[in-house]
Parts: C-alpha cells; structure tokens; sequence
C-alpha cells in the first residue's frame, strides 16, 4: 500500500524553507502500518538532516532523494563503510 503527500510548494527556493521540524511532523503524519517504508523526493527540501529523528519515530526506513544520490555516488566510487547519521541507507 502507499499514499502521498505534498507541502504543495512548486518553488525549489520556497521549498527549502520548509523547516525540519514541518519536514518530520509531515513525514511522522504521513507514516502508515501498511507501508514498509517513507520516501522523501525533492533535492530542495532539507530532510537530509531529520532522516534519522523520522526513522526513530516512525520505525521504519527513510529514504531521502538527497540521501539516495549520495548513497549511490559513493558506492560508484568505491566507498562502501557506513555513514552514521544519516539513516538506515548510509549505514548498508
């Protein structure tokens, strides 16, 4: 099962003003029993830094379109170790 949400902001510049706190609150609201899962898309919204304070709320994994890119660069080049902090991805 899966469902969605928006903030509704079609601005990248308004988009990062969104404060992490409103980012976890929305994801935290968001969260269903039925889902394994929370994805976060948009690379202007600053959830990079709440990954690991939704995942404690909720669970469950987040993964972040920010987090996801960094997850795959460094695996292309090699670097495999875990990255604390930054939620369950970085730590794989």
């Amino acid at each position: 099962m899966s469902s969605f949400a928006s903030f509704k902001i079609s601005d990248n510049e308004l988009m990062s003003k969104v404060t992490p706190e409103s980012i976890v609150r929305a994801a935290v609201e968001m969260n269903t029993q039925a889902a394994d899962a929370l994805f976060i898309s948009c690379t202007a919204i600053r959830a990079v830094e709440v990954i690991e304070r939704i995942e404690q709320q909720i669970r469950k994994p987040v993964v972040t379109a920010v987090q996801a890119l960094f997850w795959q660069r460094l695996r292309l080049a090699g670097y495999e170790k875990a990255i604390p902090g930054y939620g369950r991805l970085m730590r794989l």
